[in-house]
């Protein structure tokens, strides 16, 4: 069922998400012209829990390993394989969208938690910016006879085959890994940062890294790439993942952030809570916060235990 809700909800983006946005400014706007904000903010608060529940619960569901396919998906009109695209931003974007439109209907006589609930404002909208590309195409790779088209949180990026080098392909959790032997031929657009990672949610990473070596090796072959008998030719074997590359010093540095940022957010959710009461607006808001900044830590200090057990 969950993984039928991811489906669908990102399908369906672009309409819920106008859908969020319309039920938000007209909340907002019946506030302005005098309906008391008590109520509006509880339909507010209530739709961005329930955006989020939904967008954890698709997003434990697309990172838990169980999850992946040893297959891609098969798009015979376009001739690609694809790894399946996640609804986890589209409807995190709806609990941004809620949170927001809190944030417009709090009186301004509320000076106490003002500056909390405008630097949140502030937050959301750049988040929004950020992840706008990513919730419209989706995170995820594509493997056509031309080459791969990456899409990344903030970017694209497009690989010809004659830029990949079949020996240098190998797995990590949740991504493929590859040094390019002619990276001139690289196209990114966007926010780019690496270039070499690409994410294969959904699909097995060993799986994928075999199937990324046996077409980079064989050209003969890309014909079957978006056909039933392309997913993996016979002579492509997929081996055990290799010991992890990043330096260790990188891998401790993203670690111990993220510990930073959960204790933060911990923290600074116990203060909201001792100054404003566990029950209140701000509290709640607070919560709700607290526990996607929780999760995004959790997710990172899980990938990194992994690539240091790796190491060892």
């Amino acid at each position: 069922m969950i993984s039928r809700l991811s489906a669908a909800a990102h399908r369906r983006c672009m309409p819920l998400l106008l859908i969020a946005a319309v039920v938000v400014a007209l909340i907002v706007i019946a506030v302005a012209l005098g309906v008391p904000p008590e109520p509006a903010a509880v339909v507010l608060i209530a739709l961005s829990i329930l955006s989020l529940i939904l967008g954890l619960l698709v997003a434990v569901s697309v990172l838990r390993p169980g999850q992946a396919r040893p297959a891609f998906v098969t798009d015979e009109p376009s001739r690609t394989l694809r790894t399946p695209r996640a609804g986890t931003l589209p409807l995190l974007n709806i609990a941004m969208l809620g949170i927001l439109g809190f944030v417009l209907i709090v009186p301004d006589t509320e000076t106490d938690i003002l500056p909390m609930t405008w630097s949140l404002g502030a937050f959301i909208v750049v988040f929004l910016g950020l992840c706008a590309r990513a919730t419209l195409t989706g995170i995820g790779l594509t493997i056509s006879s031309e080459g791969l088209r990456a899409d990344k949180f903030a970017g694209t990026v497009t690989v010809p085959w004659a830029a990949i080098d079949p020996g240098q392909i190998w797995s990590g959790p949740f991504e493929v890994h590859l040094r390019y032997r002619a990276p001139e031929l690289i196209r990114t657009s966007g926010w780019v940062v690496n270039p070499g990672k690409l994410r294969v949610d959904g699909v097995v990473p060993e799986f994928a890294a075999a199937t990324l070596r046996h077409y980079a090796a064989e050209s003969d072959q890309r014909e079957l790439i978006g056909t039933p008998a392309g997913q993996l030719h016979p002579s492509s074997k997929v081996g055990p993942a290799p010991t992890a590359t990043s330096p260790r010093g990188a891998i401790v540095t993203v670690l111990v952030l993220a510990v930073l940022i959960g204790a933060g957010a911990v923290a600074g959710d116990l203060r909201v809570g001792a100054a404003y009461g566990n029950a209140s607006v701000a509290g709640i808001v607070a919560h709700v916060v607290t526990v996607a900044f929780v999760l995004l830590a959790l997710r990172f200090v899980r990938g990194s235990m992994l690539l240091l057990r790796r190491r060892a």
